[in-house]
């Protein structure tokens, strides 16, 4: 049903899908003319009209291996998705939701990950050296190591687990009542 709303769907205004999800989404048929694609995610199961090029409209491909060195994501949702092995050196994805996401291998180094939630996210392997990971979720993550976190900036400053907290030799943080932390 979705393909059939896109295949219908006429976006001639200028912000129309700006910071859009659009995983999986089929929008042949669908006029995209001067829509503004800034910030817009994607995946490899997405279908854009032939000539439209999303990439050089500002749309991110959110798929494991991408290269996106220097991303700018700030706020992304970013729920189960599939990022192994992708560099993202020196993005920009703070108060990013990476809930449910796999992580192994990813190339965060350097970047700005301050108040990015990881709840359930797979960060076996992941390069967190130099990232600012300050009132960063971690709550659940997986394949997480001390290691990994004490080469991150800010790290005495994230919230983790009280099992992990003792391993890192830190002492427990609250975490905020806030919702938005949760995902």
């Amino acid at each position: 049903r979705r393909s059939l709303l896109f295949s219908r769907l006429s976006l001639k205004i200028s912000n129309g899908l700006y910071k859009a999800r659009l995983y999986g989404a089929n929008l042949f048929g669908t006029k995209l003319d001067g829509a503004d694609l800034r910030q817009v995610v994607y995946d490899k199961k997405t279908h854009f009209p032939n000539e439209i090029k999303p990439e050089k409209r500002g749309a991110y491909l959110i798929a494991p291996g991408v290269s996106l060195p220097v991303v700018q994501l700030p706020g992304a949702i970013l729920w189960g998705v599939d990022l192994q092995g992708a560099n993202l050196q020196g993005a920009n994805l703070a108060d990013a939701s990476f809930s449910g996401a796999l992580l192994k291998d990813v190339n965060f180094q350097g970047s700005n990950l301050e108040s990015a939630r990881f709840r359930i996210a797979n960060l076996e392997g992941a390069n967190l050296t130099d990232a600012n990971i300050k009132d960063a979720y971690f709550w659940g993550a997986e394949g997480l190591t001390v290691e990994q976190v004490k080469t991150a900036t800010n790290w005495e400053d994230a919230y983790y687990s009280p099992l992990f907290c003792a391993e890192l030799g830190i002492r427990y943080r609250e975490r905020p009542r806030s919702s938005s932390l949760l995902n």
